[in-house]
């Protein structure tokens, strides 16, 4: 089985850590790019960056640290690395950049790499911090999780599992002026979509949410829906079809639903979508349902990214 998860984040958490003033020459984010080091026997070794003078600081078995000061500005960073071997538990890979010129610039700019595996899991998970000086452009959050089984499924069922969130907000009033988020999922050899209860081989089913405002829904649109079967009966306040517009800044989700069954209590195939569009600013949402069918019917891209299709292997 092969299981693995991503969690990525660059996010202005840990608020205490986070200066006011600025220095002139801080750049945003890691003043030179992570992962330039090596491990041997417990031993960090890492050249000098080019651009820029090192002084030796301390080392330890799987752990060192060193300053690091940018020729041309003169910025002064302290440069921390340390690679943990946890046994059974996985292995733990930090290294981090915390500004230490004579200023009252603060912030880190920091990279975590945690990675698990047994026999019958692989687990990743990365965490991106950048904070104060090394925040890069407007405050954001940033999260992302994925996980998937697609190598020798789990009781003969394949699924994907996807949630990214991301928030940006103004550095001077902490206002929120953007938000993305994405939902998404996918199983095949579902026994969930199937009336029979019996696993056929090839039954499918994907699910998609997505809501962005803000900074990230730069176009206006006006979409329609049909709604083959009417009414809208999967729909939450939407009639059966429509058309909705949505303009720069609105707050917009669709949501999408395509299943494929091959024995839904008989022996026909049959492909069904369901979709729905909201104006969450104003209010107004449209749906529609199709049968014969698993494609989105207009799928709106940007702001909404690539049209999604069932999940396949």
């Amino acid at each position: 089985m092969r299981n693995i998860t991503r969690f990525s984040q660059i996010s202005p958490i840990v608020s205490a850590i986070i200066g006011t003033g600025f220095s002139l020459n801080v750049v945003a984010g890691s003043p030179v790019a992570y992962d330039q080091w090596s491990n041997v026997g417990g031993v960090i070794s890492a050249t000098c960056p080019t651009g820029f003078t090192c002084e030796d600081g301390a080392s330890d078995q799987g752990m060192m640290q060193r300053f690091i000061t940018n020729v041309a500005t003169g910025d002064r960073y302290i440069q921390q690395i340390i690679d943990d071997d946890m046994g059974s538990k996985g292995t733990m890979k930090l290294e981090s950049f915390v500004y230490s010129s004579n200023s009252p610039v603060s912030g880190i700019a920091s990279k975590q790499v945690i990675t698990h595996n047994t026999a019958l899991q692989n687990f990743d998970a990365t965490i991106l911090l950048n904070t104060g000086w090394a925040n890069e452009g407007d405050n954001t959050v940033d999260i992302h999780q994925f996980m998937d089984s697609t190598d020798t499924p789990v009781n003969n069922t394949y699924y994907t599992d996807t949630f990214k969130f991301q928030e940006k907000r103004d550095q001077t009033t902490g206002e929120r002026i953007g938000k993305y988020v994405d939902i998404s999922q996918g199983q095949l050899n579902s026994t969930f979509i199937q009336g029979d209860g019996v696993t056929s081989g090839n039954d499918q089913y994907s699910f998609v949410n997505k809501i962005v405002s803000g900074t990230f829904n730069q176009s206006t649109a006006t979409v329609s829906l049909a709604d083959n079967f009417g009414g809208g009966m999967m729909g939450s306040g939407g009639s059966g079809g429509g058309t909705l517009s949505w303009n720069v800044g609105d707050e917009i989700q669709v949501i999408w639903l395509g299943q494929h069954c091959d024995r839904c209590g008989t022996t026909n195939i049959i492909d069904f979508m369901f979709q729905s569009y909201e104006n969450m600013s104003t209010g107004n949402i449209i749906s529609g349902q199709a049968g014969n069918t698993t494609a989105p019917q207009n799928w709106e891209d940007p702001p909404f990214g690539a049209i999604p299709t069932l999940i396949q292997y």
